[in-house]
């Protein structure tokens, strides 16, 4: 190495260096890459199944959305924004009608990890005959509704060719190291 060609591969390595210290997305566990290595569960829907063409069982279902939105304080929340990527627990809007991988109507509602064993809790000693869906979200939309999931009451069929996203979603960015 010549006397000239040390600084310079200094400079570059420094320059790097920084460039990666600077970078504002650091995902600390990169692994789990497929579906298959177990993706970490980062978030929960909680669906209540009811049939959408029935008054008495889509009333039924709607008291018992009524009552969850009351015993967890979510009257005056807003709706959730995002399917899987909320800070906080909030409600999506009522479906009554097939969509997405539902044969039938539903109401959902999204958790964070801290609040699944009390709203599971709550979801399935007040659920009455309706029969409910509590799944992860990974990322790994046919492993979370079929293979990672949770019913109380009944198993409804999943059309698990609703599915567009098939791998585990990236770990959530930490704050950058240069703030």
């Amino acid at each position: 190495m010549t006397q000239h060609t040390f600084p310079a591969l200094l400079f570059v390595l420094v320059c790097l260096g920084g460039a990666a210290l600077a970078h504002s997305t650091i995902y600390p566990d990169v692994d789990p890459l497929t579906c298959k290595d177990s993706p970490p569960f980062r978030s929960f829907h909680i669906h209540c199944l009811f049939w959408h063409a029935d008054k008495e069982s889509t009333a039924g279902a709607l008291k018992l959305r009524d009552d969850f939105i009351k015993e967890f304080n979510l009257a005056n929340v807003t709706l959730c924004k995002d399917l899987f990527h909320e800070d906080r627990l909030c409600m999506f809007e009522i479906e009554n009608y097939p969509v997405g991988p539902f044969v039938t109507g539903q109401w959902s509602a999204f958790l964070l990890p801290e609040h699944y064993a009390r709203a599971t809790q709550w979801i399935m000693q007040h659920r009455g005959i309706y029969d409910i869906l509590i799944h992860p979200n990974t990322g790994c939309g046919v492993e979370d509704h079929t293979q990672w999931n949770v019913w109380g009451g009944n198993p409804w069929e999943i059309n698990t060719r609703a599915f567009s996203q098939h791998t585990p979603f990236p770990p959530a960015p930490l704050a950058s190291l240069s703030e």
